[in-house]
């Protein structure tokens, strides 16, 4: 008679092929499950080896079969936790796989376009066991063969679920009646010896907590080094999980990873076309190419902003032609006596890397060049950054503000108040250009096609300062009104004046009088400026009226202002000759909003993208940029017509 334990929920990680996506019928399909053994480590009994069995009468595939939802993250609490739907599940050649299809929902759009672009490819299935043949060998952890037990779900996830340790798929502890069919009961606990990393743990009287403590301890740790090592050196999940199952220990994963690899090597010798990235070289050669060579030519590019580097002093007098050369050897090409055109050939060809390490040169570059001249963007202090994560229309809230606390009498109640609220819809949008790496620039060793990607930063720039510096000057709001407006906003002067004391105290007593939208009495919002903003046309006036120092000899002479505000400074608000020449306060965002710049969540730098050019036998080089921005709130700003400047 089988006994019967509480079992639980579990996951094993699987993935899928973007090859197997079929993008018109939206569907992608993937093995969940090879039944492969694993160690399982519960917090609070005994380690134990799992293993599925993928005989088709042992597997209840009902729900999968059933139009079974398609997760996302193993979530279930909500509809749209759901973003697929299984069409078909079944077994074959000892293998699970299933076929899912996924919602037309839109916030699952840009789950399927990650999908399809190859960023989104890990799956994760759910399954519980009901039965179980039990087998305990002398020497090592019990093996549960699961004969009966049912795939529940799949999700797709960041990460793939941990195969190596339990985890429940629901918050509350929910257990499920699991059938053990014992095979080796009889024997006793006393002639138990486990074995763990090849060092046996013979006990007397049972196994003490302190001992299974360290049991489990050491065969996590083995495990996590194991899989370390595999990762780091790309071994095939087949061999990682024969070492890890069959108990091998750290230094012997150590020796057969690198008989793996010097077989590899050997192979890749013997016939180098066989592999399709770079192989012939080790890991450890591969990282030390690819991470001196991109020093050295950022060094060369800008070396006040990339020091040289031990790797990169390396390679740092390698022209293109020598680097190309290196990684073709590296890759298992023979290079010796083959022509320059031949090796630049090579170079471009979808086998080689080559391509792919000018890409991040020219990334890395492109924004490291962007962080370094950002900061000297004459907007940035008047801006709050927001991130989207995806490019639908957005409305950014603007509430009332809190009422005033009133007092609590003994026994009475909390009085409620509702909240005002307005807001402005705004975006962000995709900005794009191309430039080429030519087959001429890289024999030359024409180290200016990167160079042009500081023209490319310059240009991100102005687009930012031009939307930003534009919606300042013209921008309409929500409710059909200029940000400035006297009598809709109340925040520009009747008439307009020069800079001085005057003037000055008449703008900020303006800006303090400004209400919450509720309009409640007595309900201001303590505005104060920190910030005066002018054309560079009265860049002068304006640095001498808040800097220059000087020794008045009447009290009427005094300037209160001195020192109180930073002067902005910006070209883009400069107006026609003839012309008022208007200037502005405004408060820091930290206390009150002034203008919103937003960018995509996956990518708040510029990303740098290519593809090999057939026609010019090159690289093309697309730059993409994702930026939007609106004036988050007109009472944070104030404006003064001006008059008239003499240059």
């Amino acid at each position: 008679m089988p006994t019967t334990i509480n079992g639980g929920l579990y996951r094993r990680e699987a993935s899928f092929i973007p090859d197997s996506i079929n993008k018109e019928k939206r569907t992608i399909t993937f093995c969940w499950s090879t039944g492969s053994r694993v160690l399982r480590v519960p917090w609070f009994d005994d380690p134990f080896y799992e293993e599925l069995s993928m005989e088709a009468e042992h597997i209840r595939l009902n729900r999968l079969n059933n139009a079974a939802p398609f997760l996302k993250m193993h979530r279930s609490y909500e509809l749209n936790d759901s973003i697929g739907v299984h069409e078909r599940a079944w077994v074959e050649n000892g293998k699970g796989f299933a076929e899912v299809r996924f919602s037309k929902r839109a916030d699952v759009e840009s789950i399927w376009g990650e999908v399809c672009d190859g960023i989104l490819r890990n799956i994760s299935v759910g399954y519980m066991t009901h039965e179980i043949d039990k087998t305990k060998k002398k020497g090592s952890f019990p093996i549960h063969r699961a004969i009966d037990w049912e795939p529940y779900e799949n999700s797709l996830v960041l990460i793939g679920a941990d195969a190596d340790a339990q985890i429940r798929s629901q918050e509350k502890k929910i257990y499920y009646p699991i059938h053990v069919r014992s095979k080796d009961m009889s024997k006793k606990v006393e002639e138990t010896e486990v074995k763990v990393a090849g060092d046996p743990l013979k006990t007397e009287g049972g196994i003490s907590p302190e001992q299974m403590q360290k049991i489990r301890s050491e065969e996590l740790s083995r495990i996590s080094e194991i899989n370390n090592l595999c990762e780091r050196h790309q071994i095939p999940s087949e061999t990682r999980d024969q070492m890890i199952t069959g108990g091998v220990s750290i230094i012997d994963a150590r020796s057969q990873i690198l008989d793996y690899l010097t077989k590899k090597s050997d192979e890749t010798r013997i016939n180098p076309r066989q592999s399709a990235r770079i192989e012939a070289g080790s890991y450890e050669e591969r990282d030390v190419f690819r991470d001196g060579v991109e020093n050295s030519i950022l060094h060369k590019i800008s070396p006040s902003r990339h020091p040289l580097s031990e790797k990169g002093r390396r390679y740092i007098t390698s022209s293109l032609m020598d680097l190309a050369k290196e990684e073709q050897e590296l890759r298992g090409e023979r290079v010796r006596g083959a022509t320059q055109d031949s090796i630049l050939t090579r170079s471009f060809m979808s086998t080689s890397d080559f391509p792919i390490l000018l890409s991040n040169i020219a990334n890395k570059e492109l924004v490291a060049s962007y962080q370094e001249q950002m900061k000297g963007q004459t907007f940035r202090p008047l801006v709050q950054e927001k991130l989207f994560d995806n490019f639908k229309p957005k409305t950014s809230v603007r509430y009332g503000e809190m009422p005033d606390l009133q007092e609590l009498g003994e026994g009475e109640e909390i009085t409620f108040d509702t909240l005002g609220e307005s807001g402005e819809q705004w975006t962000i949008g995709t900005f794009a250009r191309g430039t080429q790496i030519t087959r001429k620039a890289i024999i030359d060793n024409d180290l200016d096609s990167f160079s042009m990607l500081y023209n490319w930063t310059r240009a991100i720039l102005r687009l930012e300062s031009r939307i930003v510096w534009g919606l300042f000057k013209d921008h309409t709001m929500s409710d059909g009104h200029k940000v400035f407006d006297r009598k809709k906003h109340g925040n520009q002067s009747a008439n307009g004046s020069e800079l001085n004391v005057k003037s000055m105290a008449s703008a900020i007593y303006e800006m303090s009088m400004q209400q919450g939208i509720n309009k409640r009495p007595d309900d201001y919002l303590d505005i104060a400026p920190s910030y005066l903003v002018v054309p560079s046309l009265l860049d002068h006036e304006a640095r001498r009226f808040i800097y220059e120092p000087y020794s008045p000899t009447e009290l009427a002479e005094t300037n209160p202002y001195r020192n109180r505000f930073q002067v902005i400074s910006e070209p883009r608000l400069n107006v026609a000759p003839g012309k008022d020449v208007p200037w502005y306060l405004a408060t820091k965002p930290s206390d009150f909003p002034v203008i919103y710049v937003g960018y995509y969540s996956g990518a708040r730098n510029p990303v740098i993208d290519w593809e090999v050019s057939k026609r010019t036998r090159g690289m093309n080089i697309y730059c993409f940029y994702d930026f939007g921005a609106t004036v988050a709130d007109f009472r944070g700003l104030y404006k003064n017509p001006g008059v008239k400047v003499e240059l």
